[in-house]
């Protein structure tokens, strides 16, 4: 259900061979904002998709027919997957952080259990010394990141 917009706006992207500045200029029509970078985001395959109002205007754009009518569906499905996709991001967060400082698992905790014995082994603890006040353009994929200026920018 999540992926219904997603299927909607590349079809209209390729249909009408528009760029992501195209796109952007359509979404501005119908009073949305979003940068060409962050039109770019969502052909992605690991994008789950834009805010309630960019969905709605991707189903008024598009006039995708199966978009409009499972628009609720759609707009619900995106919501709980971001929702469960932060809960575990913050979820495995806590337990890393906690096999780290006492090189145990909570027992209760089943699905950790299968997938590492020891989540420590998949972490690194790492002191921040410095924060640049710069701004430095980096690749997408290292966004959100802490980066070592000599290794990874």
């Amino acid at each position: 259900m999540a992926e219904l917009w997603k299927h909607a706006f590349l079809r209209y992207m390729r249909i009408h061979d528009l760029s992501c500045w195209e796109f952007q200029q359509r979404l501005s029509q119908v009073r949305v904002e979003r940068t060409v970078a962050t039109i770019r985001t969502w052909g992605r395959k690991d994008c789950i998709g834009p805010e309630d109002d960019a969905l709605r205007a991707i189903a008024e754009i598009t006039q995708d027919p199966e978009l409009n009518a499972r628009l609720d569906d759609v707009l619900a499905a995106c919501r709980q997957i971001r929702s469960l996709h932060i809960g575990l991001g913050r979820y495995l967060a806590r337990a890393i952080v906690s096999s780290t400082a006492s090189d145990l698992l909570p027992e209760e905790e089943a699905v950790l259990q299968r997938v590492s014995s020891d989540l420590s082994t998949h972490a690194e603890v790492v002191t921040v010394r410095e924060i640049a006040t710069k701004k430095v353009n980096v690749p997408l994929n290292r966004t959100n990141r802490l980066l070592n200026k000599f290794e990874d920018i």
